[in-house]
């Protein structure tokens, strides 16, 4: 008779991770290490730079999850997915530097997994830049970008002076978080 393979819940997986559980370890890689794979594979990667991108993923998370005030917004499966995506394309990037600058990275698979992990990537990024440009900041673009409303809408919301004011501070946010994202790509 077969062994029936154990399922971890999302905090089950990180106190296996942060205890260094052997069968925690083995039940993420079993689980986690071929989207991983597939996404190296299918952008230029080889199986060995898989392993190594996969590797560099584990410990970031290990890192993260060993602080007890990290407190973790999205799957274990995502963070990793993430921080991997975002390792390779920085290697990427420092590859086409090097060898013929000014060519473009591979476009990513078009398969409805890869296109769900990278939502999340996105959804997971764009929540944790949010909550560092401020208050202000964070309703504006969100009335603006997720609940389409209008910057006169955004104005009487929010009790501001105007549709140009709201227009002026949308920008000058956008560019927070613009630089608050080109500081979290250079510290990957």
């Amino acid at each position: 008779m077969k062994k029936k393979k154990a399922q971890y819940n999302d905090q089950q997986i990180l106190e296996g991770i942060r205890s260094s559980d052997d069968e925690i370890l083995e039940y993420v890689y079993q689980q986690y290490y071929p989207m991983i794979y597939k996404m190296v594979v299918t952008n230029s990667g080889t199986s060995d730079e898989a392993r190594d991108i996969f590797q560099e993923g584990i410990m970031v998370l290990y890192e993260k999850f060993l602080d007890k005030n990290f407190e973790l917004t999205c799957s274990p499966r995502t963070f990793l997915y993430s921080v991997c995506s975002q390792t390779w394309l920085n290697k990427l990037n420092r590859q086409k530097k090097r060898e013929q600058p000014g060519e473009e990275i591979p476009d990513q698979p078009e398969d409805s997994e890869h296109k769900k992990e990278e939502s999340d990537h996105i959804h997971f990024w764009m929540k944790q830049l949010l909550q560092q440009v401020g208050k202000s900041c964070r309703d504006i673009l969100v009335k603006k970008y997720y609940e389409k409303r209008r910057d006169m809408e955004i104005a009487r919301d929010l009790n501001l002076s105007g549709a140009d004011y709201v227009k002026t501070q949308r920008y000058r946010c956008l560019k927070q978080l613009r630089e608050l994202y080109t500081s979290m790509v250079k510290n990957y």
